[in-house]
């Protein structure tokens, strides 16, 4: 088959075309990422065993305020037995340990702040894990609310290390 110097001219504007439609979506889907909210999670080690001081931070990357909803965890266990992971509403302990009980889903107050556009808002809590789940890191649900004239609900995930989780064995030599 023999081209024509039309036929290359048109497959060579159609390839063009192609590209730059293709580069013009790649553009579109980063600026979109780039507006979503990014959520971290820190864990701090508390005087009891099994129980850590949980912050969640979450940085407004959008043009709209927007505000935490809830926290999950994954339900690993039904009905919830010892291992399933809890959320504990009080963020202090006492001497007694944490509060007993918990949540699987525990809404944030609406008296947290909302997060402004370009602003880092933070909730802290505890996180409670099983007693027979021997887990590694700990990944939670974070929910979202754009407060937007229509409101946008979002979940994000966020995953951390669990500090401190291995097993320190001292050796001591008799003399």
């Amino acid at each position: 088959m023999d081209w024509t110097r039309s036929e290359i001219a048109a497959y060579a504007a159609l390839a063009v075309s192609l590209g730059s439609f293709a580069i013009a979506g790649l553009a579109l889907w980063r600026g979109i990422d780039a507006s979503r909210p990014k959520a971290w999670l820190e864990l701090l080690p508390t005087a009891s065993p099994h129980v850590w001081q949980a912050t969640i931070y979450l940085r407004n990357l959008s043009l709209i305020p927007i505000r935490l909803v809830s926290v999950s965890v994954d339900v690993v266990e039904v009905p919830a037995g010892k291992k399933q992971d809890l959320l504990l509403d009080a963020p202090t302990l006492d001497e007694a340990g944490p509060a007993t009980g918990g949540n699987m889903k525990m809404p944030i107050p609406t008296t947290v702040a909302a997060i402004l556009p370009g602003e880092t808002g933070s909730y802290s809590f505890l996180y409670k894990r099983a007693l027979l789940r021997n887990a590694r890191s700990v990944t939670l649900s974070v929910g979202v609310k754009s407060l937007h004239s229509q409101p946008r609900h979002a979940r994000i995930n966020v995953r951390q290390d669990i500090p401190g989780g291995g097993i320190t064995i001292g050796i001591a030599s008799s003399a």
